[in-house]
């Protein structure tokens, strides 16, 4: 690049004096979006998810070295069982409530607001769903790599699949408005191989009653 000047006013197109220099021009990431597939893994006493969140450029470009911030948030739980279809090795789910959580302001403490709002709301003693029902962790950096990908997966015990709805919000570092955000909103899902089993599934009894 060149930039002409001088001390007065000059003609258009003449350069009394000058400098160069050179610019590296870069491209600022513009979108995150996160996505998954419908496999469910079956581990030591839990079932796994795993999501990729994908990070480009104003041109469409993979953007590497973003920093992604992941934040899981279980909305929802439902009570009721599962029960056996007759003549066969199927189950199916009876939701016999739908709850939202809990804990309203997600810090994690049961609490009693001065408006006589107990967030108890069952009386059972304890905030439903617990924060520790499913949990979410990187497979590798929290960075984008030179895809711009980043992977994660949710872990939770076999228990509570198919009774709790989550909602997985990202965030991408130096992302400006809207499109630095993206949420995947779901249901902990369990197996189809759990389903149509003639063994009793692990999560057949709702764990919040």
């Amino acid at each position: 690049m060149r930039a002409c000047w001088d001390y007065g006013d000059f003609a258009a197109g003449s350069c009394p004096n000058s400098v160069t220099t050179t610019l590296t021009v870069i491209s600022d990431a513009l979108s995150v979006t996160i996505g998954s597939d419908n496999v469910i893994t079956v581990g030591d006493l839990v079932y796994t998810r795993r999501f990729v969140a994908q990070v480009n450029d104003s041109s469409g470009l993979p953007k590497a070295d973003v920093l992604i911030s992941p934040l899981l948030d279980l909305p929802r739980f439902r009570k009721g069982n599962w029960i056996r279809l007759s003549g066969g090795a199927e189950w199916a789910q009876i939701v016999r409530a739908t709850c939202d959580n809990e804990d309203l302001n997600r810090n994690g403490v049961l609490e009693v607001y001065g408006s006589g709002v107990v967030e108890d709301a069952d009386g059972d003693g304890q905030l439903e769903p617990r924060k520790a029902d499913a949990v979410i962790s990187f497979e590798g950096s929290n960075r984008t790599d030179a895809a711009g990908q980043v992977r994660m997966r949710i872990t939770y015990p076999q228990n509570v699949g198919s009774w709790v709805d989550y909602n997985l919000l990202v965030a991408a570092s130096g992302v400006a408005g809207t499109e630095g955000r993206a949420s995947y909103p779901g249901v902990l899902s369990v197996p189809i191989s759990a389903v149509k089993n003639e063994a009793t599934p692990p999560f057949v009894n709702s764990p919040y009653g």
